[in-house]
């Protein structure tokens, strides 16, 4: 608020110092955490990149290689210019180090939509359904996992809070002569052989168990982000930076004579949920109109 002020007696208004506005913060909830917006708007921020005619794209920095990991890059395809993505690998070293990895801007932008409309519409009308799949493909606990490795775990402590008393009754027999100087030296030993073993099995299932807990509340993450885009209409690089971390473009490839190319959009939070596979467009440079007409049928 105050942000200017009216002069009346002229009709004009002017800017006020920013140090006598009046700013109010956390007045509505926010669509995303305010740790995603910052971590969205720096990618953003680093990922303007302009191409040669001067546009940045949407995918700016998002869309690598399936073969060499590397970026690809927007460029124009023929005389008519179709939008493309390159491997820049392909396109600085040659043929020799990688290929090309063509995709059309259009191909692209349709596949990464239907991606997010399908994910997005899974998470809103089904969410144990979207849970499930989460698991499936990330290879996250199942309940019964779970408590097993939970009941192994107590098991463990339990243990070694024994092998802490044992240590304490070896002490005492030392101390007052039931025990013999060779035999508490070789108890000792065994017990603290053990005692690493036991320390390294809780470790072990501590761990998992937090890495379970993690996989959990980023999928309720991921789910809560994107279900507000079940009637996603248009891309926009804050979208695109907000819900995904990466789109991997592979090779081309041909069944039964049909041109075909995989596309993985892989996500925040859970990665890669859908490996998606579409018929591509195959274009020559030295084509005729009818040729492109015929190719793109």
């Amino acid at each position: 608020m105050c942000k200017s002020e009216s002069i009346f007696k002229v009709g004009l208004q002017q800017r006020t110092p920013q140090d006598k506005w009046i700013v109010v913060e956390n007045t509505h909830e926010p669509l995303v955490s305010q740790e995603v917006f910052y971590f969205v708007n720096e990618k953003i921020k680093s990922r303007k990149r302009e191409d040669t005619s001067g546009n940045i794209s949407i995918f700016s920095g998002l869309i690598k290689c399936g073969s060499c990991g590397k970026a690809l890059s927007q460029r124009f395809y023929t005389k008519k210019r179709y939008k493309t993505f390159m491997c820049t690998t392909y396109a600085g070293f040659g043929a020799d180090k990688c290929t090309e990895h063509r995709v059309f801007y259009d191909d692209l932008y349709n596949v990464v939509l239907k991606d997010i409309r399908s994910c997005a519409k899974l998470a809103f009308y089904d969410e144990e359904k979207a849970l499930k799949l989460i698991r499936e493909k990330s290879g996250f606990y199942s309940n019964k996992r779970e408590k097993e490795v939970s009941s192994q775990l107590k098991a463990a402590e339990k243990r070694m809070e024994e092998l802490n008393r044992l240590f304490e009754m070896l002490y005492e027999d030392s101390l007052s002569g039931c025990i013999t100087k060779s035999n508490f030296d070789r108890m000792i030993a065994k017990y603290q052989r053990e005692q690493a073993e036991v320390e390294q099995k809780i470790s072990e299932l501590s761990g998992w168990l937090k890495s379970q807990t993690s996989s959990q509340t980023n999928a309720e993450g991921w789910i809560k982000l994107i279900r507000k885009y079940v009637n996603l209409q248009e891309l926009t690089a804050e979208i695109l930076n907000e819900l995904v971390t990466k789109i991997v473009v592979h090779e081309r490839r041909y069944v039964d004579g049909i041109p075909v190319q995989d596309i993985e959009v892989h996500y925040r939070f859970v990665g890669l949920l859908n490996e998606t596979e579409y018929r591509t467009k195959v274009l020559q440079k030295t084509s005729t109109p009818k040729a492109l007409m015929a190719a793109n049928q």
